[in-house]
């Protein structure tokens, strides 16, 4: 199998619920290089949740619409990042040293902040996904100046992609850029020591066409925004914790779907 096709098809077994079988045996310098991929898994993603769109929307209102690609989206990665970032939140939230703050974040149970957040996270996509799925509207569409992106895709469809892509890339990016937090190890430690320049810049070249594509100078503007907003998410946690960990990850890529959002809406 080839190198890129594999370190794919790593890239999607962790991401996703989606089974995949990998042939043959899995180094950590093979989970890290496969990190280059995240934001293609995420633009197949993204794919995913537009096709459900048409079948959902050929017999259900747009507000049941987008509760359903929640939950598409949360069956498709298993929760994964939504896990880390109520641990996240629990973690930082709880006022204590960094070491404790690592123990709580590995506390499989769930604490008060943790809860919040999630509550808080999945409201605000649920409303700014309702918005563009509302959006042919002059407020999204008149006017459009040449150049911003594929004529005939709805604001949704384009978000979705620009949504997934981004918040891996961050992925990518924070473990590029920062190094692991935990001296015991974990699920992102393979990620956080074996992902480096090569790898952010692929992701970083493929999620800026990505966001050319879709959506031409204004996904290149939301690529910028959502990548420094996401660079001070970095700079706050490694502030804290001294590094990042799998639950962070987790953390930011969910914080970033919805920046995303927010930033497609705000820039109409």
């Amino acid at each position: 199998m080839k190198d890129g096709m594999l370190r794919f098809l790593l890239a999607l077994q962790f991401l996703t619920t989606i089974p995949v079988h990998i042939p043959g045996r899995v180094t950590n310098q093979m989970l890290g290089e496969s990190m280059a991929y995240f934001p293609l898994v995420g633009a197949l993603l993204g794919g995913i949740l537009i096709l459900a769109h048409f079948i959902l929307t050929s017999f259900l209102p747009a507000n049941i619409v987008c509760a359903f690609l929640i939950l598409v989206l949360i069956l498709l990665t298993g929760a994964l990042h939504l896990d880390g970032l109520a641990d996240t939140l629990d973690g930082l939230f709880s006022r204590k040293p960094q070491e404790e703050m690592l123990k709580i974040m590995k506390d499989s149970r769930l604490g008060t902040m943790g809860t919040l957040g999630l509550i808080v996270l999945l409201l605000m996509k649920y409303q700014l996904l309702y918005t563009l799925s509302t959006a042919e509207t002059p407020f999204f569409e008149g006017n459009r100046p040449p150049g911003w992106g594929i004529p005939w895709i709805r604001p949704l469809h384009a978000a979705l992609i620009l949504m997934l892509m981004l918040s891996r890339w961050g992925m990518v990016m924070a473990a590029g850029l920062s190094n692991y937090a935990r001296s015991d190890g974990g699920v992102g430690k393979p990620y956080a020591e074996h992902t480096g320049i090569r790898e952010l810049a692929i992701a970083s070249l493929t999620t800026l066409l990505g966001a050319l594509l879709f959506r031409g100078l204004k996904g290149l503007l939301i690529f910028v925004i959502v990548a420094i907003l996401g660079l001070l998410f970095l700079w706050y946690v490694l502030k804290r914790l001294g590094g990042m960990t799998g639950d962070t990850y987790g953390a930011l890529g969910e914080v970033l779907e919805v920046l995303t959002l927010l930033s497609y809406v705000a820039l109409k």
